[in-house]
């Protein structure tokens, strides 16, 4: 601690003296803005969209939101109660994020090898994760009431304890609406040693709070802790062949992100060989999405899902279904020669042939994603739209 100078004193002495006498301070400037003005300010700075379904995300527009709201906070004391609430509102750690020592490290160019520099890099990960964890829990319990979104990397780096820690304060977060949990894992032995911890860390742990979940291959078990869920994605839309089975615990499901379809390749077929029906086959996917997610009103399909006939769809006619995204990938020898214009066509006559969502009431529409990011948007006009 600073040593207290002489005009240090006289500061305090005069501030305790204003409080004792019930005049308030800061009634000019900055402190004394209404608080819709400092909502305007802080909407000035974008936050990370979660979840996360594009792999070109620039990172730029949004990294420093967390270190400009923090120092916000630390202008004075009475704006604290302004900017924390804000602050705290998002638990983040992710690549690039600037905090109070400095930007996170990029995970590329780390090499191939574990050594002193890969674990310093993850280490500042995990420092700053449970450093935010332990402010909103312990340091200032008051604001875990205001958390609402945890975005977080989990790396190799004392993991058991960071998802100890993680997995305490997720039930204290009474508003946590939206998680995405994903990992970062240097070689991909470790990252199968990871797995089955992590399934037991969250093992009979339960958080009916949170609505919308974001997995990465390796965290996809936590699923199973989300039974209320409403919204499942994959991380960048990436293609993990066991997200459908994991998701079988969330029957509540109304948007259901990129479900894998690639029986017709050799490699889905000996995919499914090898895992002795783990991986389901691709024949009763849609059978099964239509039984267990009775309430699915947008589902994301791999391009494969079309590659037979439209005759393969009509397990999905027994949905609400209002919107339905395809997933191109960059593999065009893979699908017909006309793709957009036929998959399109399908899933128009499957979004007609669909019942309407009596809750939603929204318009249906067909919305194809390419891997650079490119959206098209095909709206239904006419009858059944």
């Amino acid at each position: 601690m600073a040593p207290r100078t002489r005009s240090n004193r006289i500061e305090l002495l005069a501030r305790e003296r204003m409080i004792a006498s019930g005049q308030l301070f800061n009634t000019t400037g900055f402190p004394a803005l209404p608080d819709e003005l400092y909502l305007e300010i802080v909407s000035c700075f974008p936050s990370a969209p979660v979840p996360t379904e594009y792999r070109n995300l620039d990172t730029k527009a949004f990294r420093t939101r967390h270190i400009t709201l923090f120092s916000l906070s630390q202008t004075c004391r009475s704006l604290r109660y302004v900017f924390l609430p804000y602050l705290y509102e998002r638990i983040e750690v992710y690549e690039g994020m600037v905090t109070g020592k400095g930007p996170l490290p990029s995970f590329h160019g780390l090499g191939r090898k574990p050594d002193h520099r890969v674990r310093f890099v993850y280490k500042q990960y995990a420092e700053e994760l449970v450093r935010q964890l332990e402010v909103v829990t312990i340091r200032n319990p008051a604001l875990a009431q205001y958390v609402s979104v945890v975005n977080v990397v989990i790396v190799d780096y004392s993991w058991e304890e960071v998802l100890s820690e993680l997995q305490r304060c997720l039930a204290l977060f009474a508003n946590l609406h939206t998680v995405q949990l994903v990992s970062e894992w240097l070689h991909y032995q470790r990252r199968l040693t990871f797995v089955s911890p992590f399934q037991h860390k969250f093992k009979r742990r339960q958080y009916p709070q949170i609505r919308n979940v974001c997995v990465s291959s390796s965290t996809s078990k936590f699923l199973a802790c989300c039974p209320d869920a409403r919204c499942l994605t994959s991380y960048k839309n990436d293609m993990y062949r066991h997200l459908l089975e994991d998701a079988l615990c969330c029957p509540h499901i109304r948007k259901l992100g990129l479900i894998t379809f690639e029986e017709n390749t050799i490699q889905g077929q000996i995919l499914c060989f090898l895992s002795g029906g783990r991986i389901l086959s691709n024949f009763v996917r849609l059978a099964v999405i239509a039984q267990h997610f009775k309430e699915l009103n947008d589902i994301t399909l791999d391009g494969y899902a079309f590659a037979k006939s439209y005759a393969y769809l009509e397990p999905l006619l027994t949905l609400p279904l209002h919107t339905i995204r395809i997933r191109f990938w960059s593999y065009p020898y893979w699908y017909r020669p006309d793709p957009e214009d036929t998959y399109v066509e399908w899933a128009k006559k499957t979004l007609r042939a669909c019942r309407s969502d009596e809750q939603t009431r929204q318009a249906k529409k067909v919305v194809l994603l390419f891997e650079d990011g490119t959206v098209q948007t095909f709206p239904l006009r006419g009858r059944g739209s």
